[in-house]
C-alpha cells in the first residue's frame, strides 16, 4: 500500500476520528485552567498527535487490519489525546483522564447515532447520493450536518452540566473502573463492527436473507454499543454529582465546626469584657470617693454601659453570641431587637445552634450595613412557641433583589464557588431536626421563618 493509500484509507478516518474527539474534550474541559500559552501549546501538541496518528495507521496496516489491531489503535490515540490533555490543561490526572473518556463516550456515542440514522435512512432510499465526486462530497456534507446536530444536542442535554462540575479533586475509582471496563467493552464492539459486518459487504439493497440478517445484527450492534456508551455518561455524571454533593457537605461541616470555635473564643471575650466592666466600675466608686466630679464619673458609666450589658435569652451559648452582635450593633449604628426564649432550643447540639443563629444574624448584618438611613438599619430576631411548634423568624431591611434558587438566596459575591454555603448549611441544621426554612421577601423586607416541631424534634 503506497503512503497515498495508507492516507487515504486509514489516515484521514483517523484524523476524523481524532477531531470529533477534540470537538467533545473541548466541550468538557470549557471551563478547566488552562496552563501558559495554552494556544501554542494546544496547535503544536495537535500536529504532533495528527502526524503520530499517521505513523499509527501505517502500524495497523502493517500489524494486519485485524480486530485487536483496532483495538490497539483507539487505545493508541486515546492515549495520545490524554497526555495532549495533561500537556495543555494545569489540572490533576484524574481530572484529565476524566474528561478524555468522557469525550471518548460521547464521540462513540455519537458516531453510533449516526450510524443507525444512516442505515435507516440508507432503508428507505433517503441518502442515495450516487457515485462520483458530487456523490462523496453530498455524503461529506450531510456526514457533518448530522455530526454538529448531534454534538450540539450532547452540549445540552449533558456535558453543559458536566463541565460545571469538574474539576475534581478526588474520584471515586470503583465507579470510575466500572466506567473504563464499560469503555473498553465498547472499544472492542465498535472495532468488530468496523472489521467484520465492512468485511461482510452489506448491502441492505439486495433483497437477501443474508443480507438482512446481517444488516439486523449490524443494527443491533450499534445500538448496544451506543447503550453502553450512555451507560458510560450516565455513571461518569453521577460520579460528578456525588462529588460535588461530598465537597458540600464537607464544607459545611467545617462550617460548623469553624462555628464552634467562634464560640468559644466569642465566649471567653465577653467574659473577659464582663470582668473588666466590673473592675472599672470598683474603680471609678473610689474614684468618686476621692473628689472626682460626679458629671465625668457619669460618662464614663455610659460609655462602659455599654459593654457591660448582657443579651439573656434562656440559652448561655446564644447569650454569648447575641452579646457579641449587639456590641457590634451599638457601633455601627444598628437596632438589634431580640425576644428570643433560648430553652425552646435545647434539643438542638451547640455547634449546630451557633452556626445556625450565627448565620442568621451575620446575614441580616451584612445586609443593612448597605444601608444608609439610620431608621431601616433595624434587625428583629424571635424565638417562640406556638402550638406544636417552634417559630424562628428574623427580618430586616434589605436593598437589591433576592434571587432565590432551590429556595435559597443566590449568593452575590463573585466567586460564587466559595460562597453560599451559609444558607446552605442553615437548611441542613434545620432538617437534621426536623424542621424546615422558608425565606421570603415582602418590599424592601427579607424574612426568614424556620419552623421546628416542638416534640421529638429529631
Amino acid at each position: 500500500m503506497t503512503a497515498g493509500e495508507l492516507f487515504t484509507n486509514y489516515g484521514m478516518v483517523m484524523i476524523e476520528f481524532l477531531f470529533e474527539l477534540y470537538v467533545f474534550l473541548f466541550m468538557l474541559a470549557s471551563k478547566l485552567n488552562r496552563k501558559r500559552r495554552f494556544w501554542l501549546r494546544t496547535v503544536g501538541s495537535t500536529a504532533a498527535v495528527l502526524a503520530a496518528s499517521i505513523g499509527v495507521a501505517a502500524f495497523y496496516t502493517a500489524f494486519g487490519e485485524t480486530t485487536w489491531g483496532r483495538v490497539l489503535v483507539y487505545i493508541v490515540l486515546f492515549g495520545m489525546v490524554f497526555a495532549q490533555g495533561l500537556f495543555m490543561f494545569g489540572e490533576n490526572k484524574q481530572t484529565v483522564l476524566f474528561c478524555s473518556a468522557a469525550a471518548y463516550a460521547v464521540q462513540n456515542l455519537v458516531y453510533n447515532v449516526y450510524l443507525l440514522q444512516y442505515f435507516l435512512g440508507k432503508l428507505i432510499g433517503i441518502y442515495d447520493f450516487g457515485s462520483g465526486a458530487l456523490g462523496v462530497f453530498l455524503f461529506r456534507l450531510m456526514y457533518y450536518a448530522v455530526f454538529g446536530a448531534l454534538a450540539t444536542a450532547a452540549w445540552f442535554i449533558g456535558l453543559k452540566r458536566m463541565s460545571r462540575k469538574l474539576p475534581i479533586e478526588r474520584l471515586d475509582y470503583g465507579i470510575f473502573i466500572v466506567a473504563v471496563f464499560i469503555l473498553v467493552v465498547s472499544v472492542v464492539l465498535c472495532s468488530v463492527e468496523d472489521i467484520y459486518f465492512t468485511r461482510a459487504g452489506i448491502d441492505i439493497n439486495q433483497p437477501r436473507v443474508e443480507a438482512d440478517a446481517l444488516f439486523a445484527l449490524r443494527t443491533a450492534s450499534i445500538v448496544m454499543n451506543a447503550v453502553c456508551c450512555i451507560a458510560i455518561l450516565l455513571i461518569m455524571y453521577k460520579t460528578l454529582e456525588q462529588r460535588g454533593l461530598q465537597r458540600d457537605v464537607e464544607q459545611l461541616r467545617h462550617a460548623i465546626r469553624q462555628s464552634e470555635q467562634q464560640y468559644r473564643i466569642s465566649k471567653d471575650t465577653i467574659d473577659m469584657i464582663n470582668i473588666k466592666c466590673h473592675d472599672i466600675k470598683y474603680k471609678l466608686d473610689a474614684a468618686i470617693k476621692d473628689g472626682a466630679s460626679p458629671g465625668s464619673v457619669a460618662d464614663l458609666r455610659k460609655s462602659i454601659a455599654i459593654y457591660d450589658s448582657n443579651i439573656e435569652t434562656g440559652n448561655k451559648l446564644l447569650n454569648v453570641l447575641f452579646t457579641e452582635k449587639s456590641l457590634y450593633c451599638e457601633q455601627h449604628g444598628i437596632t438589634l431587637s431580640c425576644m428570643i426564649d433560648g430553652a425552646r432550643l435545647s434539643f438542638m447540639d451547640d455547634g449546630d445552634l451557633y452556626c445556625l443563629f450565627g448565620n442568621i444574624a451575620d446575614n441580616a448584618l451584612e445586609a443593612v450595613t448597605k444601608l444608609t438611613e439610620r431608621e431601616r438599619r433595624v434587625i428583629d430576631i424571635v424565638v417562640r412557641a406556638k402550638d406544636d411548634m417552634v417559630i424562628v423568624s428574623a427580618e430586616n431591611f434589605y436593598i437589591g433583589n433576592a434571587e432565590l434558587s432551590d429556595g435559597l438566596p443566590v449568593t452575590t459575591k463573585t466567586d460564587k464557588s466559595n460562597h453560599g454555603f451559609g444558607m446552605a448549611s442553615m437548611r441542613m441544621i434545620v432538617r437534621k431536626y426536623g424542621g424546615e426554612m422558608i425565606i421570603d421577601t415582602d418590599g424592601d423586607i427579607f424574612k426568614l421563618t424556620i419552623l421546628f416541631p416542638a416534640a421529638n424534634p429529631r
